[in-house]
């Protein structure tokens, strides 16, 4: 379904003849592909296969079992990135080619993890966990990397569905009986439908937004400013199951920070210019943020990687895990495969 502002066009695909219709659905439009989940298992293929796409797909693949039922999968389109939800534990992340061995991105804090997304213009990963003891639905947030997490809402409703407004950054969540948003940081709680109960699934597009109800053959569509005075945009002739919204300002492009990084297992964007390189323990499945450096006596000390606007990459090394901003006061030297920092050894597997 591609839209603007002026008119809408809708596209119909067959993905592939499965007994059940798909019950998640995603599409990479600069990558030109499509990924859905049905029958407990997750499906790529190309979106127009009249022109080339990411992964050079051809035909239609079945992706590795990590990615399993309701697994509320959500890709990063900038930096070729997959987040998604593991037995209600864990979040987990990978890149298309190491899904079959995704890193541990967070754990679960409270009870279950039930809804995830994604934001890579800004950098941010949201979540809700579900808190039995008080009987509360938490609103997590991070960077990408998993860094600076911290609890912005509490619900007393099941949060169903997440979505980001990258232009006026907002958070917009759809419980049993509303769709609302806040802000980035969990303030200015805005209704924008307050009987929302029929609703389905919906996504934001510039200033509409668009939604599908239960068991409908209807598409609707409502300013954001003007949620009440929701119009039908089209009659279809069968029942909308999943929709996706493409076109200009849906999935806008930004500065891939992880392009020139080089990393050996994984490189997650922190925010806006730092990128950050992670690998998964030889033991265990939790991540190992590089440049923390795991020893007696520099167990302290943090290593960034930043690109500064001529290219050039410096190495940024910050005792007690303070980020120095002299970049001129940091003294590293590459001999070989490995870099030192002042008298330290950073072997090249950390980076």
């Amino acid at each position: 379904m591609k839209l603007n502002e002026d008119f809408i066009k809708i596209e119909s695909k067959t993905l592939k003849t499965h007994l059940l219709d798909p019950t998640e659905l995603y599409i990479n439009e600069n990558g030109n592909y499509i990924i859905y989940e049905t029958i407990g298992s997750y499906f790529i293929c190309a979106m127009d296969i009249s022109r080339p796409n990411t992964y050079g797909l051809t035909s239609t693949h079945i992706l590795p079992n990590t990615l399993r039922a309701n697994s509320k999968l959500s890709i990063d389109w900038i930096h070729d990135l997959f987040y998604w939800i593991k037995d209600k534990k864990q979040i987990l992340v990978s890149e298309f080619a190491s899904l079959h061995q995704p890193i541990v991105f967070a754990n679960k804090v409270f009870d279950s993890i039930t809804t995830l997304a994604v934001n890579p213009i800004d950098s941010l990963v949201i979540w809700v966990e579900f808190d039995s003891e008080y009987n509360e639905y938490l609103l997590q947030k991070t960077s990408q990397d998993g860094s600076n997490r911290t609890q912005i809402y509490k619900f007393k409703l099941l949060i169903k569905t997440l979505d980001f407004d990258y232009q006026l950054k907002r958070i917009y969540y759809l419980s049993a009986f509303e769709l609302s948003s806040i802000a980035y940081d969990g303030t200015g709680r805005r209704v924008l439908v307050p009987e929302a109960n029929a609703i389905f699934q919906f996504e934001i597009f510039r200033n509409h937004l668009y939604w599908i109800e239960y068991s409908d053959n209807k598409l609707f569509r409502s300013h954001l400013t003007q949620p009440s005075s929701a119009h039908q945009v089209f009659n279809l002739n069968n029942t909308v199951n999943r929709f996706e919204i493409t076109g200009p300002g849906r999935q806008p492009f930004n500065i891939n920070r992880c392009f020139m990084a080089n990393c050996t297992d994984l490189c997650l964007p922190v925010d806006h210019q730092y990128y950050r390189c992670v690998c998964q323990q030889a033991i265990g499945g939790t991540i190992l943020i590089t440049g923390l450096l795991i020893g007696a006596v520099i167990a302290a000390i943090v290593i960034r990687i930043y690109t500064k606007p001529d290219g050039k990459q410096v190495y940024d090394i910050s005792p007690n895990n303070t980020v120095a901003t002299d970049w001129d006061s940091v003294r590293f030297k590459k001999s070989e495969q490995n870099i030192y920092f002042g008298k330290f050894l950073v072997k090249d597997e950390y980076y």
